[in-house]
């Protein structure tokens, strides 16, 4: 399956800065049985859509110094375009 999730920043289980972890705004699966599982076994909503690794219609930043990848979220799919990670 596919995961694209929205890592908005850093928590901390209490006061222990040993126990750091990201905390997640938004989880996109491709899967509905990776969307039970993550909401059974981790409490984690997730929404269910197409996600595609691979949308050279949509224009990159390669202009930019750190050529990052674009990223287009909507209720109805999730593109990345740029994308040079495994897919």
């Amino acid at each position: 399956y596919k995961e694209v999730a929205v890592l908005a920043g850093l928590v901390t289980k209490g006061y222990d800065l040993f126990r750091v972890g990201a905390w997640a705004s938004h989880i996109f699966v491709d899967k509905p049985e990776a969307a039970e599982y993550g909401k059974r076994y981790w409490g984690l909503p997730a929404t269910v859509v197409p996600i595609d690794l691979d949308m050279p219609h949509l224009p990159t930043l390669d202009d930019t110094a750190d050529k990052n990848p674009l990223f287009v979220f909507s209720k109805d799919c999730v593109g990345v375009a740029g994308w040079t990670g495994p897919s």
